[in-house]
């Protein structure tokens, strides 16, 4: 889904874990609008696939381990374009084991870049958005977001938490004509987990594609000004069935 309108094409936004299959797709969409993009990420190589990809997008590399690198990761974003009116927080990691056998490190990185990054980002990014009376904040979650999964406690845990930011953080920018959405996409065709998307397709057909999750990054960014969407539970129709279109 491509824009129907031409304010997209004035806004900056920011799209974190750029080098993955979701990412990439978001940041594709965004492009194909017009609007100025930084694509952030980990692995250099993937970054310079996507700028050689979209020679207007800016990349930066940033390990959201780090709460210092995301601090400078919002700093460095808001000097690039002069501002950012669209914060998109994808990157995230799961790790899985019972809670009795995951290690602390790994239960840590997941606090880290799944919650700890977006607080960071928001805060800054944030302030520069209510001070400009206008901006997006979309948080990607998943459906760990409301469901228990054996196995998954630690990563449920901070999805949970994503979902309660999210919300939480609408209510604080709301009057500041900020809009905070959080995405929760089911089963997708993805690298995340480490898993190969192709294989993921293969096993189960009809579960999400990466494209579906940008194209509702799209439809939330093309709502008139006076609607606002909370949240959106994007789930597999089908998941192991081919779709006829």
């Amino acid at each position: 889904m491509k824009s129907s309108t031409t304010h997209l094409s004035s806004l900056r936004a920011l799209v974190t874990g750029a080098t993955g299959g979701i990412g990439r797709a978001i940041v594709s969409s965004l492009v194909d609008s017009g609007i100025k993009v930084i694509a952030a990420g980990q692995n250099t190589e993937k970054l310079a696939g996507i700028a050689e990809e979209h020679p207007g997008v800016a990349t930066m590399a940033a390990n959201l381990r780090n709460g210092a690198a995301v601090v400078e990761l919002a700093n460095d974003s808001l000097k690039q374009f002069g501002g950012i009116d669209i914060l998109i927080n994808n990157a995230g990691i799961g790790v899985s084991g019972n809670v009795v056998d995951l290690e602390i490190d790994d239960y840590e990185a997941m606090l880290a870049v799944n919650l700890r990054a977006p607080f960071i980002l928001s805060k800054i990014i944030g302030k520069s958005m209510a001070e400009a009376g206008f901006g997006y904040i979309i948080n990607i979650g998943s459906g760990a977001s409301y469901t228990p999964i054996a196995g998954m406690a630690s990563y449920c845990a901070t999805k949970y938490g994503l979902l309660g930011f999210s919300e939480s953080l609408a209510l604080e920018l709301r009057e500041q004509g900020v809009k905070v959405t959080i995405i929760t996409p089911g089963s997708t065709a993805s690298g995340f987990g480490g898993g190969e998307s192709s294989k993921k397709l293969a096993n189960k057909p009809g579960i999400l594609l990466p494209e579906d999750i940008a194209d509702t990054v799209m439809y939330i960014l093309n709502q008139s000004g006076r609607a606002w969407t909370s949240q959106v539970n994007l789930r597999p129709l089908n998941p192991n069935k081919r779709p006829k279109y």
